[in-house]
């Protein structure tokens, strides 16, 4: 029943936090990676496989 409501949360967060990802300021980069450790454990438990893959990706390329 929690996963029911937290689901749309996860589909509507992901694609902000994808955007987040690809801004080129050096502080928003430092304080997403802090967040992420309070963010990621709620937020990956509700996460597909395909939707994993491509956070982790914008997450470790977006500096690049």
């Amino acid at each position: 029943m929690f996963c029911v409501h937290v689901r749309p949360y996860v589909v509507n967060l992901l694609p902000c936090l994808l955007r987040i990802c690809q801004r080129s300021e050096e502080m928003v980069h430092e304080t997403l990676a802090s967040s992420m450790s309070k963010i990621s454990p709620v937020l990956v438990s509700f996460m597909t496989d395909m939707e994993t893959k491509v956070a982790t990706y914008s997450y470790l390329f977006a500096a690049v």
